[in-house]
């Protein structure tokens, strides 16, 4: 049980995805609440190649089918950075989550200015996603694919621990836009990805963002920063507009 008072932190919190943690928000405690955690052991840093990008994965579901018929969502970590990017699976077949890994590998080397440095070791839980045709682009990546050894949040901290952070996030800004009431469960995804996109750039008192790992510097928020959920109009293109008469533009859902 927690004490809160009221929408605590302002539209600043709520426009960077309720992150961090706000124990004064009544939508972070929503999102957070949970029994009370069982001491762990510390956890093991997993051992790699000492040079190239050295990432875990972890997957997320089944969900309820969003609006692209997506169910589970597949979570890429770079170890150095810790940077984070997240995309959506329609099933849990190994060309799927290789093709999707690829693509946010490619994500992650971008955004941590790290493009053409190769991929050095890749970290999972060896479930049969991770077999197949996901072993086969680790191979081609020149990647080592080290594993769990089976279902071990502790042996795939970083997977797990970026996985946690996303659904406490994804649950605060699905209650906060539609009042805790259960719409928007088709969002999931996109709500996913915002909440990374804001544990990217968000530093607290005890964990330095990734975005000033990499350019050393606090993300500054930009005006067409806005809250989740919030009522948004975007351009309809001329050859999508039947004639003249139709407006240009038509309300939309940010996220």
């Amino acid at each position: 049980m927690g004490c809160i008072l009221g929408d605590a932190g302002g539209a600043e919190h709520r426009r960077q995805g309720h992150t961090p943690h706000n124990p004064k928000c009544r939508f972070c405690m929503q999102g957070r609440m949970q029994h009370r955690a069982k001491r762990r052991r510390p956890q093991k840093t997993v051992e790699g190649p000492a040079a190239g990008l050295k990432l875990s994965s972890d997957l997320m579901g089944p969900f309820p089918a969003e609006l692209r018929a997506y169910i589970y969502s597949i979570m890429v970590v770079d170890d150095e950075f810790q940077w984070a990017e997240v995309g959506g699976l329609k099933s849990k077949g190994s060309e799927h989550a290789a093709a999707v890994f690829r693509e946010l590998v490619r994500v992650i080397a971008y955004s941590t200015d790290r493009i053409g440095v190769k991929v050095a070791r890749v970290h999972t839980d060896m479930g049969g996603e991770f077999k197949g045709a996901f072993e086969k682009l680790c191979a081609e990546l020149g990647a080592r694919h080290t594993g769990t050894g089976g279902y071990r949040s502790t042996s795939n901290p970083l997977g797990e621990q970026w996985n946690r952070l996303a659904q406490e996030g994804l649950r605060a800004v699905l209650a906060a836009c539609t009042g805790g009431v259960g719409y928007f469960e088709e969002l999931w995804l996109v709500g996913l990805r915002y909440v990374v996109y804001w544990l990217n750039r968000n530093s607290t008192p005890a964990r330095e963002s990734p975005y000033k790992r990499v350019w050393k510097k606090e993300y500054v928020m930009h005006r067409d920063d806005h809250e989740f959920g919030s009522l948004c109009m975007y351009r309809v293109k001329d050859r999508d507009r039947a004639d003249k008469g139709v407006p240009r533009s038509e309300p939309g859902i940010y996220g």
